[in-house]
């Protein structure tokens, strides 16, 4: 995704993720699906600016976008550094998937939209900014061969994300082949947080309901396992504060109810084993008071039968 000989002098090992609240807020628009990590390049400061694109089509505007999410960035840096004497480097990636296999067909360079002819590029030479992103399309890359690529473990995974996950029935048998790279990158430095990273990203944009990743998370550990749990608690609680807030049926179905539920649904199969599409749908459905007395009763109850009776 870079220059080979500029990647061997990041330091990849320790990124560290930063907000991005403050990049919308500088624009005054709303922002998605940029990422933002802080490292070294020689011992220097630097960041890494990731744009994820999940758009169908490819954006025209996409140099003139990240310029100015560059700029936002070293506004930062300003604000928090007054006394520094010179910018960090920002190194701006584009990762595009293309969900209908439409091709990045629009420049990657700023000058190539400023209207101006041969003549004036002449004259005007670097008065005319010749500023550039790095782009890495995955529209059309294969399977085997994205698992494959010669990059980190994590790179690898993050790339799989981004290009598989977005409405994807057959996601759990397209990680299958990844299990070696999942295991390796969990135990790295900061392994399991990633690997919360990655659950949490299958959970926004997965069709199906996230608990059928159970046989390929058993085939990663125990610590894979606590990893879910944690998130599934966090959801629960997201889900229970958006119900408070939100004062609406939709809004308590939609987060109190789907996350206590989700968290059922995996200590019912934990006790009792696979269960019945009939239970699946009843717990599903149910409102959270509901799901409330079933979870009181789970650790009592002998059999499933005991958990769900009046």
């Amino acid at each position: 995704m870079v220059p080979k000989d500029f990647a061997a002098r990041v330091d990849w090992d320790h990124l560290e993720l930063q907000p991005t609240d403050f990049i919308a807020l500088d624009l005054g628009e709303e922002q998605h699906g940029d990422v933002l990590y802080r490292t070294h390049i020689d011992g220097r400061d630097a960041y890494i600016y990731l744009q994820l694109e999940h758009q169908s089509t490819p954006d025209r505007w996409m140099a003139w976008r990240m310029l100015r999410y560059m700029t936002a960035i070293w506004t930062k840096f300003r604000e928090e550094n007054p006394g520094a004497g010179q910018l960090p480097v920002v190194v701006p990636l584009v990762v595009y998937t293309g969900h209908r296999g439409q091709l990045w067909s629009y420049p990657t360079d700023l000058s190539a939209l400023i209207e101006a002819d041969e003549a004036a590029q002449a004259e005007l030479g670097n008065c005319i900014p010749q500023f550039h992103f790095l782009l890495k399309n995955l529209v059309g890359v294969e399977l085997a061969t994205l698992w494959a690529c010669d990059l980190p473990d994590r790179t690898v995974v993050t790339l799989f994300l981004l290009s598989r996950t977005y409405h994807n029935p057959h996601l759990v048998a397209e990680l299958q082949p990844g299990v070696p790279r999942l295991r390796r990158m969990m135990s790295s430095p900061n392994g399991l947080d990633d690997l919360y990273t990655m659950l949490f990203y299958i959970y926004d944009l997965i069709d199906t309901d996230i608990i059928e990743l159970d046989p390929f998370l058993n085939q990663l550990g125990p610590e894979a396992q606590e990893v879910y749990m944690t998130l599934t608690e966090r959801l629960r609680a997201e889900g229970e504060a958006k119900g408070r807030v939100e004062g609406e049926a939709k809004g308590r179905v939609e987060g109190e109810a789907k996350g206590e539920a989700k968290l059922l649904i995996r200590m019912l199969k934990q006790r009792f084993g696979s269960l019945s599409e009939a239970i699946l749908e009843t717990v599903r459905q149910a409102n959270s008071e509901q799901v409330e007395t079933w979870s009181d009763k789970i650790f009592v109850a002998a059999t499933i039968d005991d958990v769900f009776a009046q």
